[in-house]
């Protein structure tokens, strides 16, 4: 087993027993007739959260004793028409009602009411029930967080239609005799629920949102919401985006737990290709599990020169994409029969930490902890009483790089500001710079979705302060890159827009060994319409265009857990393992021909680091005027001149027209804000016969 930093014993490893502590017999996905492990996700999208009285009590809970969490104080009642935020990851602060159709609506700042409070309260999540079929009713934000860029992209909150028969059994509330609707919609701790694709989950609310500056200067949000059923036990939930909860992530993890435990073909299976193990990693500061898995091949046994690859997720409670990134990463590595999964359980050990501000995200909080701490700037010298999460995988991170196997350390987040997919990394030299440059080339080679250009690799970065003044120096790529002396290249921040893409790539076709293609979308639309695996190879003469070209589509979790698999499929592609590869279809054939590529952006990076930069990244939200041109390296003065005019100014460095870069960067298609785009991936490029390095160009591009 790898090691971990500290902590119990949750999980015995593969087919070895239920997790001591979760004497459940009602837990576990219920058997779908014809339904192999192919087709199986761990997660439960269709489930109530959990209700704070139940939590307390709960596998992984704990008493709240702060009195802004009494169930009253999250409840609101105008006649027969009932509010509620009192349950796992819920935030409203306020309600006040201002017809039988329209009412305001308030969040809750983190730590509000505490010496820690702080202005973050972006994140809501609250039910609404006693309504009538048809009702058309206006809820408004009347001083929300200015979210001008994330609003300005017809970004749409989340709603989901729930009764309490789409669950056997819901946390057992009293019924309240005036509306017949339970005051408690929410469910029980201990109850799973149905397979996550035979229950209704959110889905975007099917009308714009307004989204404005008051005359005051507050930000006001508001959306509408018909009402379509009568049932007198249902409610709607209604969210920022698809949340994810504290619970959530138990329950996952106790259904992955079940499914090894199984006797039959389902366990069975899974013990044979996958070696699994769940353990604590350590407890937040109110008590609650900071938990880990481990993830590796039975075939090849762990060995101490055996790679590791670790990720994380949920630093920040309310980046919810962040959670369902994770998800599908998780989901993919559990696949027995994927060739891709299992080339890479046998190329490396994954350690997983699901959540690691499980407090804030019970909370409902958007960015801190319970103490107000944003643990993402803790890194380079974590408190184990006050940064419990952060000095356990600091100590785990530290003891695999010591011990010279840890391969990739990835920490998952989200971001309001830039649209699309991208990773900030850390300013390497020689090789290692080469190397995080082919990684990100490869993610936009088997995502449409990953924004080349919005990646960042410069070191201005690496030192940069938030808007709170907090520097990045204590984020955990940057403090573990120190540590280390910069000998592990591949760390990095992965950031996912809450809405869209900016631009989207034309992926090319995957091919086996022997040049047959293989249809990975119709390989995954199988996977989840019928669990069956089915082979997606087909000769070459029917292997039609040679990139596929994807339509525009709002983020939702299965597009989430899409880009998570080519962020590990990149991570293969790069140790040249990968059983379907799109690599040579590209227009670079082979690895070597994209480190080449890669090796002529790092040697522009290098050049670069002595010229000021009028730009300065963050690895959380812009502030709330920036905008999305800013992660490509555009300024504040430059960025309202759509010319762009070339800089002649001394240090600016001119690149022939038949540089390397440019033979491989030759093909232009379309423009995007006065720049060309190539038709291929999201890279931006100048029109110019005589290339220049502007101050305020991408600032790895050369």
């Amino acid at each position: 087993a790898m090691p971990l930093a500290s902590g119990s014993r949750v999980a015995a490893a593969a087919g070895s027993g239920r997790p001591s502590g979760a004497a459940r017999d009602d837990i576990g996905a219920p058997s779908v007739s014809g339904q192999s492990a192919c087709g199986w996700a761990p997660w439960v999208e269709g489930r109530a959260p959990v209700s704070w009285d139940a939590s307390a009590t709960a596998k992984g809970g704990v008493p709240l004793s702060d009195a802004s969490f009494r169930g009253d104080a999250a409840r609101w009642r105008f006649g027969t028409k009932t509010f509620a935020s009192d349950f796992d990851g819920g935030n409203l602060q306020k309600v006040e009602r201002v017809t039988d159709k329209s009412f305001n609506l308030w969040t809750r700042c983190d730590n509000q009411g505490t010496p820690h409070e702080t202005h973050h309260r972006t994140w809501f999540h609250f039910k609404a029930s006693g309504f009538n079929k048809g009702d058309v009713v206006t809820f408004t934000f009347p001083d929300f967080n200015k979210q001008r860029n994330l609003f300005a992209n017809d970004f749409r909150p989340v709603f989901w239609e729930y009764n309490s028969g789409d669950n056997t059994e819901t946390h057992e509330g009293s019924t309240d005799s005036s509306t017949g609707v339970s005051d408690d919609c929410t469910n029980r701790a201990d109850r799973v629920g149905k397979d996550s694709r035979n229950v209704t989950t959110y889905k975007r609310i099917p009308q714009p949102v307004t989204a404005r500056a008051s005359k005051s200067g507050q930000f006001k949000v508001s959306f509408r919401h018909e009402f379509t059923s009568n049932i007198s036990n249902s409610c709607v939930f209604f969210a920022l985006t698809f949340p994810w909860g504290y619970h959530d992530t138990l329950s996952m993890l106790d259904n992955i737990d079940d499914r090894f435990a199984e006797s039959g073909e389902r366990g069975l299976e899974l013990n044979k290709h996958i070696r699994y193990e769940r353990k604590v990693l350590t407890k937040s500061c109110e008590g609650r599990l900071v938990e880990a898995i481990t993830i590796a091949s039975t075939i090849t046994p762990s060995a101490s020169t055996k790679q590791t690859f670790v990720v994380t997720c949920g630093v920040h409670p309310g980046e919810k994409p962040a959670n369902h990134l994770f998800n599908g990463m998780l989901e993919f590595l559990l696949r027995p029969d994927d060739p891709r999964s299992q080339k890479l359980r046998d190329v490396y050990d994954f350690v997983l930490v699901p959540m690691l501000n499980p407090d804030g995200a019970f909370r409902g909080h958007y960015r801190n902890d319970a103490l107000g701490q944003n643990l993402n700037r803790f890194y380079a010298e974590p408190c184990a009483t006050k940064q419990p999460s952060c000095a356990a995988l600091k100590a785990l991170l530290t003891q695999l790089a010591d011990n010279n196997i840890l391969a990739f350390y990835i920490d998952l987040h989200a971001h309001a500001n830039k649209r699309g997919v991208f990773a900030f990394g850390n300013a390497c030299d020689g090789a290692n710079a080469v190397e995080t440059r082919t990684y990100a080339r490869l993610c936009s080679l088997n995502s449409p979705h990953f924004d080349l250009a919005h990646c960042n690799f410069s070191e201005r970065n690496m030192a940069s302060r938030d808007k709170n003044g907090d520097s990045k120096a204590g984020t955990g790529r940057v403090a573990l890159f120190r540590d280390t002396n910069g000998s592990v290249p591949h760390l990095y921040t992965v950031e996912a827009n809450y809405n869209c893409s900016r631009l989207l790539n034309e992926t090319p076709r995957a091919t086996n060994a022997r040049g047959d293609v293989v249809d990975l979308d119709f390989y995954e639309k199988r996977r989840l319409t019928d669990g069956a695996a089915k082979t997606p190879e087909r000769s070459a003469s029917n292997a039609g265009r040679k990139y596929t070209t994807h339509g525009r589509k709002k983020y939702d979790p299965p597009l989430f857990h899409g880009v998570a698999r080519a962020l590990l499929i990149a991570a293969l592609d790069l140790s040249d393992q990968n059983p379907w590869s799109t690599v040579p279809s590209s227009q670079f054939k082979t690895v070597n021909g994209i480190r080449n590529w890669a090796r002529a952006a790092a040697r522009g990076d290098r050049a670069r680091r002595k010229v000021q930069h009028a730009d300065m990244e963050s690895d959380e939200d812009a502030s709330d005027d920036e905008d999305e041109f800013s992660g490509v390296g555009v300024s504040g003065s430059v960025r309202n001149s759509v010319s762009r005019r070339a800089s002649t100014k001394k240090g600016d460095r001119l690149l022939p027209a038949n540089s390397h870069s440019t033979k491989i960067c030759s093909t232009f298609e379309g423009t995007a804000g006065g720049r060309h785009v190539l038709s291929s991936d999201n890279v931006v490029w100048p029109n110019k016969q005589r290339l220049v390095v502007y101050k305020s160009a991408p600032k790895w591009r050369t």
